[in-house]
């Protein structure tokens, strides 16, 4: 897995390749993000990732999409505002095995925008650019208060499982673990307590489940995928809805099939 960060004047590669780290404020707020798919409150400064079109990066950064079309790369950018003046945080990339690279220290201006001290480049300036993802994994990023008590986090998904339903309703399958024995699957936008039901497909192995979604419209499961004897495969998550006749199907890979950046057929 390799992931780029890219400024406007700069473009530094980074290799993840470490082991666990220890547990801490930072590792238990991207553990949240993975199992439990928090999101900020309304109280909280807004921090997260955008993913850009290629033609949106391009005009970004006066560049010629031509050229990157056949470079495989899926591209983001940061949304940040709502800071208070004068505070100064450290931004960290967290991998699926807890490693962090440290990204730089950054402070906050009088408009309450995250700012490079050194450059005085706007963090909202800077673009994303990763590569060589697999399917549904996260790249989470981590802005640690000066203190080190307390941190937001933002992510994305360079290449996701999803499924979208004409009426907004939508569903998400992204890996929680670097072995890819377990995925966290959310969906939002449905009806409050609506009805649904889950069929799970893998390696000849049915599962159905009848649940309801809960009042806010959201659903939240755990899909551990493993087969005994087998060390990898091809798997649904299947959704069907009484009110809608369209089925919602989110295909991904386990094990070793999915170590390789490819979509599940």
């Amino acid at each position: 897995m390799r992931f780029f960060y890219f400024s406007i004047w700069s473009l530094i590669f980074f290799c993840i390749f470490a082991a666990c780290a220890r547990v801490d404020p930072i590792d238990s707020s991207v553990m949240q993000a993975l199992m439990l798919n928090t999101t900020r409150t309304s109280q909280e400064p807004l921090f997260q990732c955008k993913r850009l079109s290629l033609e949106e990066h391009a005009a970004k950064h006066n560049l010629n999409p031509e050229k990157l079309k056949n470079l495989g790369f899926t591209f983001a950018e940061f949304e940040t505002n709502g800071f208070n003046p004068g505070n100064r945080y450290t931004l960290y990339m967290v991998d699926m095995l807890f490693t962090r690279a440290n990204l730089g220290d950054l402070i906050v201006n009088d408009e309450g925008q995250l700012v490079n001290p050194k450059s005085g480049q706007l963090l909202y300036d800077t673009s994303l650019v990763s590569a060589n993802c697999m399917n549904g994994e996260q790249c989470f990023f981590v802005l640690e208060a000066e203190d080190k008590k307390s941190c937001l986090i933002a992510s994305f998904t360079p290449d996701p499982i999803e499924y979208g339903w004409g009426d907004g309703a939508y569903m998400q399958a992204s890996v929680v673990t670097a072995d890819t024995s377990i995925f966290a699957v959310a969906g939002k936008g449905f009806q409050p307590n609506e009805p649904l039901k889950m069929i799970s497909e893998n390696c000849g192995e049915n599962l159905v489940h009848n649940f309801e979604a809960y009042p806010d419209g959201c659903f939240s499961m755990i899909l551990m995928p493993r087969v005994v004897n087998v060390e990898g495969g091809s798997a649904k998550f299947i959704i069907q809805r009484k009110q809608s006749d369209e089925i919602g199907i989110l295909k991904y890979l386990w094990g070793t099939l999915a170590k390789m950046p490819k979509k599940a057929p």
